[in-house]
């Protein structure tokens, strides 16, 4: 069963990063929040963001309280099966603490996913997804599956905690302060956690190979192959004895750079087009059709695996669109809740216009 009303619809902001104070209603379908440049409109998405658990901020939470003031506060209400709930983040500067309540009461981050609405975002760094280094591409990946299951987040938290573990024995084993046999243990935690990682990643990257050619046809993309390729030096088909090989004839590299050379956020994932990289030839255009196409993807996978709609955050991205492919966009989202930015109105779209 999809569920329909497990969407945004009042927003309260309390001294977040530029907004001192603001409150918001929003429609079900569309939402265009709409003011010229440097009126805080992105900070609106980014305390949305925040609030539902979802990694669109890239400096730390302290950089997010207003100016000259202690703490911040954000509150929204959402229904969740018919039933009316309330959730609040407030964060104090000054004890560095920050306190999620749902409904009044006190409640781990992880468990957030069970009940609140679900979140996508586009960014305009997004735009740079193929140029900049692998990490953003692996954290766009984590960000689907952080969003989709808390216990995706949880192995993720535990599976950097063993990495960091077996690099310092790593290190210790160079300068003489451990044995050998010590790696063994380390060996076989990295190995456990890696296979849950893998299992939720090929899921994904499945899905994504599956659906991929259908929005292909949106932007008339002239391609008669398309491709999403994970790039990984495990064989995903025999995870634990293809890691286990790697880590037993790499032990000596390891142990002289004290650095793990295998492991799921070493990886990457491209986007191949009639068999070449798209970082290899695409233009502009192109690429950024294809980022808004995995942003689709990323809705309907999310939908597939929760059974919720995700709410859909966009920062300024139709401005930069013919009026062709603007039209394509909003009709691909229409089943979403949409947040969007805008300096201008958009006549074609239907919903709620937010004027700051």
């Amino acid at each position: 069963m999809i569920l329909w009303n497990n969407m945004l619809q009042y927003l309260k902001i309390i001294s977040f990063k530029w907004v001192k104070q603001k409150e918001i209603f929003f429609d079900n379908t569309m939402n265009c929040i709409i003011w010229e440049n440097g009126v805080w409109k992105t900070n609106i998405l980014e305390s949305i963001g925040i609030l539902f658990w979802n990694q669109i901020l890239s400096q730390d939470i302290v950089d997010m309280v207003h100016n000259w003031d202690d703490f911040f506060y954000l509150e929204s209400r959402f229904e969740y099966q018919n039933i009316p709930h309330t959730l609040s983040l407030s964060y104090d500067k000054n004890l560095k603490k920050k306190t999620f309540l749902l409904n009044g009461k006190k409640t781990p981050q992880k468990n957030l996913t069970l009940y609140s609405p679900l979140i996508s975002a586009f960014i305009p760094l997004m735009m740079n997804l193929f140029y900049l280094g692998p990490k953003y591409r692996r954290d766009f990946l984590d960000g689907i599956l952080k969003n989709i299951s808390p216990e995706y987040w949880e192995v993720s938290i535990k599976y950097e905690k063993i990495v960091k573990h077996r690099n310092k024995i790593l290190k210790n084993i160079s300068e003489q302060l451990s044995s050998v046999e010590e790696i063994y243990f380390w060996d076989q935690e990295l190995i456990k956690y890696a296979e849950i990682i893998y299992k939720y990643r090929k899921e994904c990257i499945a899905f994504f190979n599956e659906f991929l050619w259908e929005y292909i046809e949106i932007f008339w993309l002239k391609v008669s192959n398309i491709i999403f390729e994970y790039k990984t030096k495990t064989n995903l088909e025999n995870i634990w004895e293809s890691m286990k090989e790697y880590l037993s004839k790499n032990l000596q590299r390891d142990i002289i750079l004290a650095k793990t050379n295998i492991w799921p956020h070493l990886d990457d994932f491209d986007i191949v087009l009639d068999k070449i990289w798209i970082d290899s030839y695409a233009s502009r255009w192109e690429t950024k059709s294809i980022i808004i196409i995995l942003k689709l993807l990323e809705l309907k996978y999310i939908e597939k695996m929760t059974g919720k709609k995700a709410i859909f955050l966009v920062d300024d991205l139709v401005s930069e669109l013919d009026e062709k492919h603007k039209h394509l966009i909003l009709e691909n989202l229409r089943n979403n809740q949409v947040i969007l930015t805008n300096i201008w109105d958009i006549p074609e779209m239907q919903g709620r216009k937010i004027f700051i």
